[in-house]
């Protein structure tokens, strides 16, 4: 009979893939500050490419974001912010008369309203080359978290002595049918370690050839660190 009782108390206790994932997010919203990188690998066939992003926020406003794709040199998007100004990588097109603009520098506080670390993040996500949901789950803006959820369709929990498997199916958007399945792996103290998309797709060549469909893998390992400390040295500006 206690045996009968005690198991019982296990299986009350277990949470589920709804909760831990409510867990995770509120991790993220209430961090001071998050250090850390993500690693993204995209594959179709035998084709893959990798980006790296390197990411530190302090609140209310200092932020720096670099993102480079893995086998160039150069800088591919990079945001920075002291708390006072912050600059980001200006679109292909930006240009003033005959020179072009290569970053674009705002002031962090404008018309008597102090941006903060997710204001600033939403400004530099348009010429972002990984603007990821594991991004948008660690700086939290409430709109982002909405979108993903709308995405993620009946969540499953697997649990092991290391943490939670989060397993589920996928939409690009609310509304729209499932078209692939969502893979998440959460720590015992709700970091966010992994995350996996896998939907099938078609694509085209340059010369108009159609691929034949396969399995398109998007992939992100996650390395960000809670209320970790920062390196000052990484909010200077960059302009």
């Amino acid at each position: 009979m206690l045996s009968a009782i005690a198991l019982g108390l296990i299986l009350q206790a277990a949470p589920t893939a709804g909760e831990v994932v409510s867990q995770m997010l509120s991790r993220y919203s209430k961090a001071v500050s998050a250090v850390g990188t993500i690693q993204f690998t995209q594959s179709f066939k035998t084709a893959s490419v990798t980006i790296a992003t390197q990411l530190q926020y302090e609140k209310p406003s200092k932020v720096y974001l670099r993102q480079t794709k893995v086998g160039r040199s150069e800088k591919d998007f990079l945001l920075t912010s002291d708390g006072k100004v912050f600059t980001y990588n200006a679109p292909e097109a930006a240009a003033s008369g005959e020179r072009p603009v290569y970053r674009f520098a705002e002031p962090v506080e404008a018309n008597g309203k102090l941006l903060d670390v997710k204001a600033i993040y939403l400004a530099g996500v348009a010429t972002m080359i990984d603007r990821s949901a594991p991004l948008d789950i660690i700086v939290s803006r409430r709109e982002d978290l909405l979108f993903l959820r709308d995405q993620w369709v009946g969540l499953t929990l697997a649990v092991d002595p290391k943490g939670y498997r989060i397993t589920g199916k996928w939409r690009e958007n609310a509304g729209q049918i499932v078209s692939g399945t969502i893979a998440m792996t959460i720590s015992k103290e709700y970091d966010l370690l992994a995350y996996r998309i896998e939907e099938k797709r078609e694509f085209r060549v340059a010369s108009g050839q159609s691929l034949p469909a396969d399995i398109l893998v998007s992939d992100w390992k996650v390395d960000v660190k809670v209320d970790a400390p920062c390196d000052p040295a990484l909010f200077t500006v960059v302009r």
